[in-house]
């Protein structure tokens, strides 16, 4: 086998391995990597987050916000808080936080 080939297949199984892992991890520990990572995280686990559907996860959006100091992860967060509109409890957090960063910039 080539070198080449060997690297293929190596680069193939960790995107399988990675893509994996992914979807095995739940809302919470997805918003806790989320928050340790901070802007080195993927935008998928903010996305991750927002199955959760729940409070807890509609204000650690809020809060992994704050924490973040990329326009890009900010960004990713906004688009997904309105996710939460229409979930009774989630709703809440979610909008007062897109209101108040609509009011601000």
């Amino acid at each position: 086998m080539e070198p080449i080939s060997r690297f293929v297949v190596l680069l193939s199984f960790l995107v399988l391995m990675g893509a994996a892992f992914s979807q095995d991890q739940d809302p919470g520990s997805a918003l806790d990597e989320l928050k340790r990572l901070r802007d080195d995280a993927e935008a998928e686990l903010v996305w991750k987050v927002v199955e959760g559907g729940d409070r807890a996860a509609a204000e650690g959006l809020v809060e992994a916000y704050g924490l973040m100091a990329s326009t890009w992860m900010r960004r990713e967060i906004i688009r997904a808080l309105p996710r939460f509109d229409g979930k009774t409890g989630a709703e809440k957090p979610a909008l007062d936080h897109l209101f108040s960063v609509a009011q601000t910039s």
